[in-house]
């Protein structure tokens, strides 16, 4: 996977996947039927105001707090958001409502804009790309569990992460065993291991050895240190040289839960593990 060609490849890729995080939820339109999506009217980007909104739950930040009490209006699908984000106060948010699905896009503004605001349109790059997170429902638990590896790949439907088969080489990160496979005779492409009810596969972009290891081991270690959702769960990777794209998700019944970040695997586990239901 390595080379510049690829790597503009995924680049364009992880673009095009935010845009349809804003629409469907990544995998929604593809695995059931969507209407046309409409987005929130723009809402006072404070602290202050979305704080005295009663009910908000205080623990949420404020971009995601925002956002999740403007769907809460307008949906009756369930709501939950990171509690856990990297610098949040610098965050902007973009929602979206589709029939089935909502999501939320998260990007690092100049300066912090209002819920929905049009400005936002001039972050929707990659460098002002933060992540994402949202919901959408498929037509039975199965299904839902099924569209996992879709919904946890950087390239969608197209291309589901897929873990290394049984019987791969295998190496050890901080004492986790970690498969390895990719074409014969070249670099491992993927790097695959489990977490519990969860599969973590990493799509790498020529590492070995002490690379290698030094690219697995912050997220091996952070996994030592907190809890994905106990439920079914596909946590990819996709190594680039603009970050690490990574989506963390997971089925509960019938209904795809997903956290996204642009930029570091570690933020995405974090993301997951602090995400918490939304009542307002």
């Amino acid at each position: 996977m390595g080379g510049a060609g690829n790597a503009r490849g995924r680049r364009c890729r992880s673009v095009r996947r935010l845009a349809a995080l804003a629409v469907i939820g990544l995998a929604g339109c593809a695995l059931s039927a969507c209407s046309s999506g409409t987005t929130s009217a723009a809402i006072p980007a404070t602290s202050e105001q979305a704080a005295s909104t009663p009910g908000v739950p205080r623990a949420f930040p404020s971009p995601v707090r925002q956002a999740l009490a403007a769907l809460a209006a307008r949906t009756s699908l369930p709501l939950a958001g990171p509690t856990d984000l990297a610098s949040p106060d610098a965050l902007s948010a973009l929602t979206a409502l589709e029939r089935g699905s909502w999501s939320v896009q998260l990007y690092a503004c100049p300066r912090p804009e209002p819920l929905n605001s049009p400005a936002i349109g001039s972050c929707e790059d990659g460098a002002d790309t933060d992540g994402g997170f949202g919901v959408h429902e498929e037509a039975s638990a199965a299904a839902a569990r099924a569209a996992l590896p879709a919904v946890a790949s950087i390239a969608g439907a197209a291309q589901p992460v897929q873990g290394c088969p049984a019987g791969s080489p295998q190496t050890t990160v901080d004492g986790q065993t970690v498969a390895l496979c990719g074409p014969s005779g070249s670099p491992p492409t993927t790097a695959s291991w489990t977490e519990g009810d969860w599969r973590i596969v990493w799509l790498l972009d020529g590492e070995q050895g002490t690379a290698l290891t030094a690219t697995l081991a912050p997220l091996v270690e952070r996994l030592d240190q907190v809890f994905l959702p106990p439920h079914p769960g596909v946590f990819g990777v996709d190594e680039a040289p603009d970050g690490q794209h990574a989506t963390a998700a997971w089925a509960v019944g019938d209904t795809v839960f997903w956290d996204f970040s642009y930029h570091s695997a570690v933020q995405a586990a974090d993301m997951a593990a602090s995400t918490r239901s939304f009542r307002p």
